[in-house]
């Protein structure tokens, strides 16, 4: 897991993509057309959830011959923008090649549970592991569903209260899939109005 670790970190130094340019939001010039997501946090029970378009492909290949040592092969990840005060967050599924890894085929939960789940700070000059945060990303309804239940992850990551969170998926051999969702907040089952 350490060296995983060590890959997120070199990851993280050349993000895929820049949260704001000239004051708009590269996901929302990112946007793939007709991809639909959805983010909902529950802040009684201090849970969210946030769910990505569903998944077509039924039989998943990782660590393949044709991907670079210490590349991101797959990517389920969920940026919020905390704002000006607080830092920027990014967290979900990575499935990184480690030098000597043997390639391996399943099913998505199988490639979910290959992979590592972390939350990442955004730093003067780049993003860090916050080993203190827990993430966790599972399949439901053939989508991936990316989870914070921790509660002291989840108090941090929305003590601002942040309105929307962007989505980018990654995987071999295609263009990442971008997409935004406005999230809604919950007391319970009934839905707040967002800030």
């Amino acid at each position: 897991m350490k060296k995983l670790a060590a890959c997120v970190c070199l990851f993280f130094l050349f993000p895929v993509f820049s949260l704001f340019v000239n004051g708009v939001s590269a996901c929302e010039k990112r946007i793939s057309s007709g991809v639909v997501c959805s983010a909902v946090a529950v802040l009684d029970e201090r849970t969210a959830s946030f769910v990505f378009p569903k998944e077509s492909e039924k039989n998943w290949i990782w660590y393949r011959e044709t991907t670079r040592d210490d590349y991101a092969e797959y990517l389920w990840e969920v940026s919020l923008d905390n704002g000006e005060a607080s830092p920027d967050y990014r967290f979900g599924a990575y499935l990184f090649k480690f030098p000597g890894a043997v390639q391996g085929k399943g099913s998505l939960t199988d490639l979910l549970r290959t992979a590592q789940h972390s939350v990442a700070e955004r730093g003067v000059n780049s993003f860090t592991v916050r080993e203190d945060m827990e993430t966790r990303a599972t399949v439901r309804d053939d989508a991936v569903n990316v989870l914070i239940k921790d509660p002291a992850t989840f108090d941090l990551l929305f003590r601002s209260r942040p309105t929307h969170a962007c989505f980018q998926f990654i995987e071999p051999g295609k263009e990442p899939v971008i997409c935004r969702a406005k999230i809604e907040y919950r007391l319970g089952s009934k839905p707040e109005t967002a800030p």
